[in-house]
């Protein structure tokens, strides 16, 4: 998905330890849902149909899973995607496994789910308030966290504000007729959706409140399903190779992944390999440019939304759940191989201010590599996920 003021000149950046989890944490807005009147996996398989309807977007021309591939881990096979906009600016994140309020886009442009779908689909003026709203609210963050957010880019970005994305209200020149704005009133006239609104809802009616609220209970139902490492978990110690399972060793030992990615199972949960955080592994820097003038020219990350130096260069953490499905990898498709970012890792990231504490250098054989990959791929399951099951 695109993300506004992907680009940021810093001349500054510190250190500081990782958002455990989202720059929502501190100040929580209230949430607007639509009442569901037919069960709740009515609810999940009208947001299943919206989600892969291309007409489902400003212009009508791309949908949801045009960026976020099913079949490819809810992700994108391409570096960049392309939505009515042209290319986004970077690489489509997994929408497997989501946790609401944790931050959304790998820069935490959203704090909630609804959020980013109302950018998406809402009116404009919706679209608009909101925006400012979370300018705000991210910036008020900041100064509770204590990190001096920077006053003068701030007020610049409200003063320039202009809705997130994704394209006109009206369809290209391509397009071989009009269609009806907005939304709402396109998939009124439509007429597909009337019984799917009905058994969700009560009536026929296809207002924002509850495209958003269902297309958000369909993507929170895209949940990963049992994989190897599972069952090694449960007690079948033969489920993962030996290769895997010294893998597994490394993983958690000498190569520290764990660290970042949760490879326990909490409660009986399965383990989520991921801890929500925002971390500053470097990888902005590599092809970060710098002069005399403009200081650091990069992608900003955190550091955009929160306007503070402390966050620059930090992205969301991903799941590794069904990571062998995912490539590329990386907020911007930098590695095309499980390999390429075992062996980023390996040498300690890219050095700069910010690195997250938890990223060093260490050494593995040509074995080790072998094995630490062969457990990762152990990390996918052999069932697609996002078959519309509804959470608990």
């Amino acid at each position: 998905m695109r993300s506004g003021n992907l680009l940021a000149t810093i001349m500054v950046f510190g250190t500081g330890i990782a958002l455990a989890v989202g720059i929502a944490a501190l100040l929580q807005p209230p949430v607007a849902e639509a009442k569901s009147y037919g069960s709740r996996e009515a609810v999940v398989e009208l947001g299943r149909r919206l989600f892969m309807d291309h007409t489902v977007s400003r212009a009508g021309q791309f949908s949801c899973a045009s960026c976020h591939e099913p079949e490819h881990g809810f992700s994108d096979p391409r570096k960049v995607s392309e939505d009515e906009n042209g290319k986004t600016l970077r690489h489509s994140q997994t929408l497997i496994d989501l946790k609401d309020g944790t931050g959304f886009h790998w820069d935490g442009e959203f704090d909630y789910l609804h959020e980013l779908l109302v950018a998406r689909l809402a009116p404009v003026p919706e679209v608009m308030a909101q925006t400012r709203a979370l300018v705000q609210r991210h910036f008020q963050v900041s100064q509770t966290r204590g990190d001096r957010p920077s006053e003068e880019q701030y007020q610049k970005k409200l003063r320039e504000l202009t809705p997130p994305y994704y394209g006109p209200d009206v369809p290209s020149s391509g397009t071989p007729r009009p269609l009806p704005q907005p939304l709402v009133r396109r998939l009124e006239s439509d007429g597909r959706y009337d019984e799917a609104f009905r058994a969700a809802y009560g009536s026929k009616e296809p207002t924002t409140e509850r495209i958003v609220e269902s297309m958000k209970a369909y993507m929170l139902s895209i949940q990963s399903t049992p994989n190897r490492h599972d069952q090694y978990l449960a007690g079948k110690p033969e489920a993962l190779t030996a290769s895997e399972r010294r893998g597994l060793r490394l993983f958690e030992g000498k190569a520290a992944c764990a660290k970042c990615h949760d490879s326990r199972s909490i409660n009986g949960e399965k383990p989520t390999f991921t801890d929500y955080a925002f971390r500053n592994t470097g990888v902005s820097f590599q092809r970060a440019k710098v002069s005399y003038e403009k200081g650091w020219e990069l992608d900003a990350g955190l550091g955009a939304q929160t306007f503070a130096s402390v966050d620059i260069g930090r992205f969301k953490v991903p799941t590794l759940r069904d990571v062998a499905v995912r490539a590329p990898y990386m907020h911007d498709g930098e590695f095309e191989t499980l390999e390429e970012v075992v062996d980023y890792y390996v040498k300690g990231g890219t050095n700069n201010g910010g690195l997250d504490r938890k990223i060093h250098a260490f050494e593995l054989t040509k074995k080790e590599r072998a094995d630490l990959v062969a457990f990762l791929k152990s990390l996918t399951g052999t069932e697609r996920a996002g078959l519309g099951k509804p959470t608990k």
